[in-house]
């Protein structure tokens, strides 16, 4: 049953919060915790609703997953998600200064809901949803501490590399996701279109994503963890895609585009410096 919030996902979200404290130079609060386990929850939640509104397509794309597999029925995944958004909520009602972390959490819950009942079906939009939801969960835990500025490029890093992940996914999922007559960017543009975006916004990510170390916002730590945990395997699916086009291994870079994730966090909680801020 755990499963069907991605606990991977659920940890990566909790540790976001402890990254931020590293960024904005604080000790570790009661609101930095509770600000990690509302992400958690949240993370748990829009895992599990995304599951019950994908059954259709799951069952071809993702069969193993607890809904296709028949490990855990709709209604229970329903009833998981609201739990887990409840205690969410709850969390963040607990923050010792709590009016724009629960605007943001708000804001969050209504895209959650719109991104698995409607705009996952569209082109892109659904994309940066998600993507737009990885990067505030940063600024979230800034607006928990009352300090927002030092959120801006983790919350960029996390936004650029999912952006590109989903697109990846999309690809993975294109023959589900036409017989549910969904408008992926894949199905409505080509995978040839879908793959050339990936390079552009790979290209994009490759240049921008140095910048706090040569603007000394962080320091060789970040760089070098950067390089070699993220803008390499990168380059790596880019080149892979470049010589195999439709029949690259999109489920090996799917998983190793959130391992680029975790190692873009880590870079952030190792390499950043006091200065720029």
């Amino acid at each position: 049953m755990i499963k069907i919030v991605r606990p991977l996902n659920v940890v990566i979200g909790f540790l976001s919060a402890f990254v931020v404290a590293a960024v904005a130079n604080i000790s570790i609060s009661p609101d930095i915790v509770l600000s990690g386990l509302a992400i958690g929850f949240f993370i748990g939640a829009g895992n599990a609703i995304n599951d019950f509104y994908d059954f259709e397509t799951d069952c071809l794309n993702h069969p193993k997953r607890p809904l296709p597999s028949g490990l855990i029925s709709k209604k229970t995944a329903l009833l998981i998600s609201w739990i887990l958004f409840g205690c969410g909520f709850f969390t963040v009602f607990m923050m010792s200064n709590f009016y724009l972390p629960f605007g943001i959490a708000l804001f969050a819950f209504a895209v959650l809901i719109a991104y698995s009942r409607w705009w996952k079906k569209t082109v892109l939009i659904g994309n940066f949803a998600v993507s737009a939801l990885l990067g505030l969960a940063f600024v979230f835990t800034g607006a928990s501490i009352g300090d927002i500025a030092p959120t801006l490029p983790p919350a960029f890093l996390a936004f650029g590399l999912t952006i590109i992940r989903e697109m990846v996914k999309d690809l993975q999922d294109y023959d589900g996701d036409i017989s549910a007559k969904m408008k992926t960017l894949p199905i409505v543009m080509g995978k040839g279109f879908s793959i050339r975006l990936i390079h552009f916004f790979s290209i994009v990510f490759v240049l921008i994503s140095p910048l706090p170390f040569f603007l000394k916002i962080y320091d060789q730590f970040y760089f070098g963890i950067l390089i070699f945990g993220v803008i390499f395997p990168l380059l790596f699916l880019n080149f892979s895609m470049l010589k195999h086009g439709e029949k690259t291994d999109l489920n090996f870079f799917s998983g190793l585009l959130k391992l680029s994730i975790i190692a873009g966090l880590v870079a952030v909680f190792f390499g950043k410096t006091n200065q720029g801020y």
